[in-house]
């Protein structure tokens, strides 16, 4: 046990020194938050895997047919895409699995919507959470980052294994050490980061949809109503061994953001100091007598649901005097 312990101190300076000098020639600041992610994968290679495993995707799965859905996703996703700024070759895929809960943004912007959640979504908002969070995903080049982990885990793993096996090579020493690497890496490390990963993408997310003009609050009432339904389909969840937080912590982690994500919203996209009191643009307002019994301020909010497209759209108090209004979402004016 000794001779192992010397060993594993030996080699513990050139792997460290090693795997320092990897990290720090593969840096990638993640848009919006900033943060420093460590990525070996060049972003081309990212990308042809991304069009390649989506080209399956596509020719494996039922792709839906029907018109109105194909539409709303399309229509959203448009909207998404353009909020992050970035020039992907954008692709919006709706697959006909009615019992598929799920979507996916692949490296590059090839995003998939499963036909099953979209009783879930309910309306233009709810469907531009999901999108959102997909999306924030693939622009912060999670995959990338988790393949870049794994790579180092398993280099890390690999050279301590050998070292603790001693010289004669104990084939028992090196299998139990890798037991116990594999095991406390993953609670430890990637378990931990990929629910690092789910947290900044729903923050991600808030800002781009708040961005391509919805209501960030609805994010709350979508994974709200997803919680509902996990919980219907008796499904549990323990986040230390999950890769995803459990969902009242993502509720209140998105409720916490919400404040930044308000500064992007109701501006056509363009970040504000605060909540905007002059009419933002396709907004049409005739002034009338406002009701008594009401003292409007910048902080209260009216709900008007859109008939066309079923979105939310969130319209300053200040802004709002009952006459027509165009949907931030389709663009169509309504009263």
């Amino acid at each position: 046990m000794k001779r192992a312990y010397a060993a594993l101190n030996r080699c513990a300076v050139p792997v460290f020194l090693g795997i320092l000098l990897i990290i720090l020639s593969g840096c990638y600041t993640v848009p919006l938050t900033g943060r420093q992610a460590m990525i070996l994968l060049d972003e081309g290679t990212e990308m042809q895997m991304g069009a390649s495993a989506y080209a399956d995707a596509k020719k494996e799965g039922k792709i839906s047919t029907d018109p109105r859905i194909n539409n709303r996703v399309q229509q959203v996703g448009k909207k998404i895409a353009a909020a992050t700024g970035l020039d992907y070759e954008w692709e919006f895929t709706v697959f006909d699995e009615p019992d598929t809960v799920n979507a996916f943004c692949l490296p590059g912007g090839k995003v998939g919507i499963y036909t099953g959640i979209l009783n879930i979504t309910q309306n233009n908002a709810g469907l531009a959470t999901v999108v959102a969070h997909e999306v924030a995903h693939a622009t912060a080049r999670h995959g990338a980052e988790r393949y870049s982990q794994d790579m180092m885990l398993a280099l890390g793993g690999a050279v301590i294994g050998e070292a603790v096996a001693g010289k004669e090579g104990s084939e028992a020493n090196k299998e139990k050490w890798n037991v116990a690497f594999g095991l406390g890496s993953s609670l430890l490390v990637a378990l931990p980061h990929s629910r690092m990963q789910e947290s900044e993408a729903d923050r991600m997310g808030l800002i781009y949809m708040a961005k391509a003009g919805y209501d960030p609050h609805e994010a709350v009432g979508l994974w709200e109503r997803f919680k509902a339904y996990k919980e219907q389909q008796g499904q549990s969840q323990m986040e230390f061994l999950s890769t995803h937080p459990t969902d009242e912590a993502r509720i209140q982690n998105i409720k916490g953001h919400l404040p930044e994500a308000l500064r992007y919203y109701g501006g056509g996209g363009t970040e504000t100091t605060s909540v905007p009191t002059a009419t933002p643009a396709g907004l049409v307002a005739v002034p009338i007598a406002k009701p008594a019994n009401v003292i409007p301020t910048a902080t209260m909010f009216l709900k008007v649901e859109c008939p066309n497209c079923g979105n939310i759209n969130r319209i300053p108090f200040s802004d709002y005097r009952g006459q027509s209004v165009r949907c931030f979402s389709c663009g169509k004016t309504f009263k």
